[in-house]
């Protein structure tokens, strides 16, 4: 037989160190995200990313070129989620499960379709896929907000259950 435990409150003496390194990570997250944000503001207004890097006290770095089909991998997900909808030299503050980053795409590369017609072929081809199913969806949603149309039950059953 395997015992249960009722629900119960811990003493304060059993919880006080986890509360103390729950409040302190709290703070420190709370300041690295004061710390981006003014980061974030100084690049906004017109300092170059390096200098307000340094002023935050943070080394810069540049990642090698990042595209679609090769994310860096040293970059977390939640940066490379951003990262496209940015454009060059436009800065962005992401939160990471480590803390803040602050990022400015510094090149933005078009690519070239001729260089890879196979790649160009295939991503036309999940586009063109995407958007027919969105346009799919988007016109069955409209005609049934027109029509409104309602299941007849006793018909349903009629057909499932000929008796």
């Amino acid at each position: 037989m395997e015992d249960i435990t009722p629900a119960g409150q811990k003493s304060f003496e059993e919880v006080a160190d986890a509360v103390r390194e729950d409040w302190r990570a709290d703070q420190r997250r709370h300041a690295a995200e004061l710390a981006a944000s003014a980061m974030l503001k100084s690049i906004k207004d017109g300092k170059p990313f390096s200098d307000a890097a340094r002023d935050a006290g943070v080394t810069p770095a540049l990642s090698p070129l990042v595209t679609r089909m090769q994310p860096d991998p040293a970059l977390p997900s939640e940066v490379h989620r951003v990262l496209f909808t940015l454009k060059k030299a436009e800065p962005t503050m992401v939160e990471t499960a480590e803390g803040f980053l602050v990022a400015t795409p510094v090149e933005i590369v078009s690519p070239d379709h001729t260089a890879d017609p196979d790649g160009y072929r295939k991503v036309r081809a999940v586009v063109t896929r995407t958007i027919g199913g969105d346009l799919a969806t988007v016109f069955t949603e409209a005609l049934r907000q027109r029509a409104n149309p309602r299941i007849n039950q006793a018909n349903v059953d009629t057909v499932i259950h000929p008796d």
